[in-house]
């Protein structure tokens, strides 16, 4: 991500990074949502996330915990 910057490249990171945030649709913010949030602040990154739809599903839960950012430059070519 340094690199990136430095550069000014593109950047688009997807993950199943089992974060909660509500920056990118959970119903709370735990620890990990913490650190992405602060990376996301730090690198300038958007989330990709459209609302609360559950990336992630089982029987008896669901959440929001897959996230995909990205830099201003990505992100304004997605719509919808």
């Amino acid at each position: 991500l340094d690199l990136a910057e430095e550069r000014d490249l593109p950047v688009l990171i997807c993950g199943d990074f089992k974060a909660h945030s509500r920056v990118w649709g959970s119903s709370h913010t735990d620890p990990r949502g913490e650190v992405v949030e602060e990376l996301m602040l730090r690198y300038d990154l958007c989330t990709l996330n459209m609302g609360s739809h559950p990336t992630h599903q089982r029987a008896n839960c669901s959440s929001v915990i897959d996230v995909c950012l990205s830099s201003n430059f990505i992100a304004n070519r997605f719509k919808n």
